[in-house]
């Protein structure tokens, strides 16, 4: 049975909690009110319908990110002047429109996460959807290269808050203990959507045209907002208050965090909960505050790690791997792009390895965590996560291995297959694993924390992904994914160091002077 409550507050502590008393029962964080508008009160059923609609999102941004390079020759041809183009030349500048669109899409969240953090999740939310709409439909009618490419570079503009809605939106309505499960739910929407958007994409050019990979994703889109508009409520509350403090918080008439309306508690009309915007605003802090913040943030130690995980996984996994897909499958096997797009099913179920790392992110990384917790009489460290990535050590740097090594030597194409399925396992469990540790860390910053790792990570990924080609063209596939994999394994050990020293490291770098800027209030 759960406590509604507990002693020690998960803001005060940089990530130091009390989860379970002494007689191993669990301690709600945060301590939800009496408020039936509280999102932390909503059904478990509801609660979850609301990550699915935010994962399917999340895949709706990662299919229309990587499913149209399955057709890229066909795309080059278009814009090249037909079957007489030279491909050789084309090919690198139609991939620009992909990595463009990777690489506006870490940075636009900077200018999102300060608007998502003052005036809520919804209105954000629809407005960037329908900008995601817009861009789609507008990269299916383009017919001039500059107008593809504006197209492409606004999409990723506008997909990167999904980026940043997703974990906010987790955080808002599960608990401590619920997180890491939702968290790798929503991870799992992302590096499936990658495999899901190619192999749909191989589909469709069967027997039709490029442009019509957008009209289905424009389509799948306008389903997301009408979901958004008619069933998502603002998720965003006001919880600035002390864990310690006895009575239900709207009872406290003084108290400047009570909603908005002066109402007591009583349940908000539907209608009332698919307005645009609450008109509450959810921090004091600026805009300009919350926008400079990432470059702070990025210097602390687990939030530079943790960047570092996701840059290399994302960049070996996807960027890297999709970069040079459609080429070595066609020049290695003589894959059609339907056969190549097929070829993602590696990353989406082959041997269900990708599904599995839904539950080895989630409840084995929370099972781990617990485990760890007992231990330490009932105190949540961050850092008792972090064992749980001993899988992704293992199996990251093997996926890259064996996709080399199959496409160098010409073994089976189920050898890269199954190279390609350890890599989009490792991509969602590894960094899952990582990601939930930084918000544990620093839960009153986790809106900053979240973009800096995607603003950095983007920028990371886009230098990888923009030097592929050379790279296994000078060294070939099973150098080049090797190299990867040592640097792969290198920064997933750290780890071990990050484990035993990562709480004494946070409570230091902040210290530094270089970060005192970042500084959040407590409350």
């Amino acid at each position: 049975m759960a406590n509604k409550g507990g002693n020690v507050g998960e803001e005060k502590s940089l990530g130091r909690v009390q989860l379970l008393t002494e007689s191993g029962e669990l301690i709600l964080v945060p301590k939800p009110s009496n408020d039936p508008n509280d999102p932390l009160n909503w059904s478990t059923p509801f609660k979850y319908y609301v990550a699915i609609v935010t994962c399917y999102g999340m895949l709706l941004c990662a299919f229309l990110a990587a499913g149209p390079t399955v057709a890229i020759i066909q795309i080059a041809k278009d814009f090249g002047g037909g079957p007489t183009a030279d491909l050789a030349v084309l090919i690198p500048e139609v991939s620009f429109f992909f990595t463009t669109t990777a690489l506006t899409l870490g940075p636009g969240t900077l200018l999102w996460q300060p608007l998502i953090n003052k005036y809520g999740r919804r209105p954000i939310y629809i407005i960037s959807s329908t900008g995601f709409l817009i861009t789609a439909v507008w990269s299916g009618l383009s017919t001039r290269y500059a107008s593809e490419l504006v197209a492409r570079i606004l999409m990723g503009f506008f997909s990167g808050a999904g980026d940043c809605l997703g974990p906010a939106i987790i955080t808002d309505v599960f608990f401590l203990h619920e997180r890491a499960t939702a968290v790798a739910m929503y991870y799992f929407a992302a590096v499936s959507g990658t495999s899901f958007g190619t192999i749909v994409s191989g589909i469709i050019t069967r027997n039709n045209s490029w442009r019509t990979i957008y009209w289905t994703g424009a389509s799948m889109i306008g389903f997301l907002i009408i979901l958004i508009i008619f069933t998502i409520p603002e998720t965003a509350y006001n919880r600035s208050y002390d864990d310690n403090d006895e009575g239900p918080v709207l009872e406290d008439e003084k108290n400047p965090y009570r909603l908005s309306t002066g109402l007591p508690s009583k349940k908000r009309s539907y209608w009332r909960t698919i307005s645009l915007s609450t008109g509450e605003r959810y921090t004091q802090d600026s805009l300009w505050k919350m926008f400079t913040r990432p470059f702070g943030l990025i210097l602390l130690p687990p939030v530079l790690w943790a960047t570092l995980v996701k840059s290399v996984l994302v960049g070996s996994g996807m960027a890297l791997l999709s970069a040079c897909e459609l080429l070595l499958w066609k020049i290695v096997y003589h894959f059609t792009p339907f056969q190549a797009g097929l070829g993602f099913f590696g990353g989406l179920v082959d041997t269900k390895l990708i599904l599995m790392a839904v539950p080895a992110g989630g409840p084995v990384g929370e099972a781990v965590a617990n485990y760890f917790t007992v231990r330490n009489r009932g105190i949540r460290e961050p850092e008792h996560r972090l064992p749980a990535i001993a899988i992704s050590v293992i199996t990251a740097p093997l996926g890259l291995v064996l996709y080399g090594a199959g496409l160098q030597y010409k073994f089976h194409f189920m050898v890269p297959i199954v190279g390609l399925g350890l890599v989009s396992f490792s991509t969602g469990q590894g960094i899952n694993i990582s990601f939930v540790y930084t918000l544990d860390a620093y839960g009153p910053v986790k809106g900053e924390v979240v973009i800096t790792q995607l603003a950095f990570t983007s920028i990371i990924g886009f230098g990888l992904s923009a030097t592929t080609n050379s790279w296994i063209a000078r060294d070939g596939e099973l150098v080049a994914l090797g190299e990867m994999a040592a640097i792969t394994a290198f920064f997933l050990l750290l780890a071990i160091p990050m484990f035993f020293w990562g709480a004494r490291l946070r409570r230091w770098s902040l210290g530094w002077r270089a970060v005192k800027f970042i500084q959040w209030e407590e409350n």
